[in-house]
């Protein structure tokens, strides 16, 4: 049996022993990286507590940063917890680095109808630290002006929400495992 086989039977048979229907099992997949980093699972106890507030979702969060990808750089913002019609909740928390948002990259933990976690999905980007980024390119300001240009020389009728530029981070798509620091207009 091959490393990812192996992983895969041993959280199979890990979630044979959790209290979860067949039906909570069924509703999601688990996924593995090539890395190894597991941005999915379902139906395996992970955390052993309730998960009720911001406080207790970072806690839960923090007990598998681990087999998310996650490190000490790692740092969350809670945004959401949101009930689905059938009693079950959606806990949200945003990747940041410092102050900067991490586009796309976030934590949702499924909580079942007694506040218990029964999954996570992760979408988070590992090892973001951005202290070596001193200045950036462009500020805010420069930022609204370039994309402002951009859309009069293009002809479009939008217009960009001034005042609300913020510095995000995205995943780089052409050396995988690193990241570009850009702005995030509105418009």
């Amino acid at each position: 049996m091959n490393k990812v086989a192996k992983k895969q039977h041993d959280r199979e048979a890990a979630a044979t022993d959790t209290k979860f229907t067949e039906e909570e099992q069924a509703v999601y997949a688990q996924a593995e990286t090539g890395e190894g980093i597991v941005n999915t699972f379902i139906g395996e106890k992970f955390c052993d507590h309730k998960v009720t507030d911001e406080e207790s979702a970072m806690d839960c969060v923090n007990e598998v940063l681990d087999r998310i990808g996650g490190d000490e750089t790692t740092k969350f913002v809670f945004e959401s917890m949101t009930p689905n019609e059938n009693g079950m909740k959606i806990v949200t928390l945003s990747q940041r680095a410092g102050q900067v948002l991490a586009y796309g990259a976030v934590v949702k933990l499924i909580l079942n109808q007694d506040d218990e976690p029964i999954g996570v999905v992760s979408s988070i980007m590992p090892h973001v630290d951005i202290r070596d980024v001193s200045e950036w390119a462009v500020d805010d300001k420069e930022a609204e002006k370039i994309v402002a240009d951009t859309l009069k020389e293009s002809g479009s009728d939008e217009s960009i929400v001034e005042n609300t530029t913020e510095k995000a981070i995205i995943p780089n798509p052409v050396n995988l495992g690193r990241y570009i620091c850009v702005w995030v207009e509105y418009q």
